[in-house]
């Protein structure tokens, strides 16, 4: 018998479970990192899950577009978003564990998905308290040079003396591949007998008879259909206010999309190839990089272009702009200014590394708009909704808030989100921390704190309404 290739039976799974009336166990609802870490999670742990998809099996946009994101373990001691990180590699080792298993040794490694290179941090000395939380017991590979003369010593890197360099030696520290992390977790979980369902935007999500009813639309086709799950994960990014906003509609108010620019720069041939071996290893070594000034300027190497020339990836973590369309956002072009200010910003740095590249020796290669989803602490949600009374409804659990720092963290993030819909957990003291960081304990917190600051504007605004009428009488 004719086998039938794993990606068709995946992208063809629409139809067929469209069709069904019977409840699906379990649906998650975004098949980006964190949507498809989970359901592979749930998956691996035995469970039979519907992954829904807006997007094709190729992804065009979206927060987990692209083909790299920094990956970086260094943090203080018992640092949540370290944990994560390590976390993470570990998951993703047990996921091409099993691959390997299915597919036979050796198909499938931690180099198809990872580029480990050493990882280059700019501190400053106002953020001297951060530095020394950072080193203070430092477990992970790293070395540091703190002022202008240690950095060119250790790194030849000509910086201001108020600049503390740090770089970071750990394997799979640098960048992972998202498009190839999420076609192994979408293999592994067909492998586990769960199906992903692709052009399936999920409009509407609410509760009826005792179940989660989810209205979805065929991106292709245009069809709609309803769809009912016993338990629900909802994995939507931005779009997780105005997909909650039946069921859990605080979210609405908790979770706020910011648009943000990405460019692409790579040298000229004639600068490229004026760099010599010497400097272009040069240049290769010392990426990933973040400057951790009030801009937050982070930049990776992406890929090479056809000619071998490193693409480099230019963002500001904090250059965040609001949104008036979600939908339409991710076709917003780069502006000239965004894309003057990664080459400013991209050429100040080379110079610093010693290369002779200024900022018209780099040409603009593509741009895009992304999108990240940000709570008011900026450290993501991984919790069950709470139902009216405060209590956690562990049939709904929700990944949010990730602020363009989840692509290091997607199986932890995945594998916290499975435990809860599943009711389980781990006696690590880190793991725990991570729950109450982001599970509902805090979602209750966050909750508190919204309704005080509801409260307190309702007192400003009765006070300015009494001073008014007291000036009016």
């Amino acid at each position: 018998m004719k086998k039938i290739p794993l990606i068709i039976l995946l992208c063809s799974i629409f139809t067929s479970c469209m069709k069904s009336e019977k409840p699906e166990e379990i649906i998650v609802i975004g098949g980006g990192l964190m949507g498809s870490a989970t359901a592979w999670e749930l998956s691996a742990a035995g469970e039979k899950v519907l992954l829904l998809e807006q997007q094709d099996s190729v992804y065009t946009s979206g927060s987990s577009f692209g083909d790299a994101r920094i990956s970086r373990s260094l943090g203080a001691k018992e640092d949540l978003f370290s944990w994560l990180q390590q976390t993470s590699v570990k998951q993703t080792q047990e996921l091409l564990l099993y691959l390997n298993e299915v597919d036979g040794p050796g198909t499938h490694s931690m180099e198809d998905i990872y580029t480990t290179s050493p990882m280059t941090y700019l501190f400053y000395e106002s953020q001297r308290e951060t530095i020394d939380g950072l080193l203070n017991g430092q477990e992970d590979p790293h070395n540091v040079a703190l002022g202008s003369a240690l950095a060119k010593e250790k790194f030849g890197m000509e910086v201001p003396d108020s600049i503390t360099v740090i770089r970071e030696h750990k394997p799979y520290t640098g960048t992972l591949n998202p498009k190839v992390l999420i076609a192994k977790m979408q293999l592994g979980l067909g492998k586990k007998g769960s199906r992903v369902a692709y052009n399936t935007k999920v409009s509407r999500l609410g509760r009826k008879e005792g179940y989660y009813e989810l209205e979805v639309t065929n991106t292709k086709t245009g069809g709609t259909s309803v769809l009912r799950a016993k338990k629900v994960v909802s994995a939507a990014g931005p779009y997780t206010g105005e997909l909650l906003r039946e069921v859990a509609p605080y979210f609405e108010k908790l979770i706020t999309p910011k648009r943000l620019f990405l460019a692409f720069l790579k040298p000229t041939r004639t600068a490229w190839e004026a760099l010599g071996e010497a400097g272009q290893k040069r240049l290769r070594n010392f990426y990933p990089m973040a400057d951790l000034d009030d801009e937050g300027f982070y930049s990776m190497i992406e890929g090479d272009d056809q000619d071998g020339i490193p693409v480099i990836k230019v963002g500001g973590h904090f250059k965040r702009a609001p949104i008036a369309n979600l939908d339409e956002v991710w076709k917003l072009p780069v502006t000239e200014a965004e894309t003057d200010w990664a080459r400013t910003r991209t050429a100040n740095y080379l110079r610093q590394l010693g290369l002779s590249l200024s900022a018209a020796d780099l040409e603009f290669h593509k741009g895009y708009s992304c999108v990240y989803s940000l709570t008011e602490s900026e450290i993501p949600v991984v919790s069950p909704i709470l139902t009216n009374t405060g209590t956690p409804d562990p049939s709904l659990v929700v990944i949010a808030g990730l602020s363009g720092i989840g692509a290091k963290g997607a199986l932890a993030y995945g594998l916290l989100a499975a435990h809860q819909l599943l009711g389980k957990t781990e006696e690590d003291k880190m793991y725990q921390k991570a729950i109450r960081l982001m599970g509902p304990e805090r979602l209750a917190q966050d909750l508190m704190d919204l309704e005080k600051e509801q409260a307190r504007k309702v007192a400003l605004r009765t006070e300015l309404e009494r001073g008014f009428l007291f000036k009016s009488n």
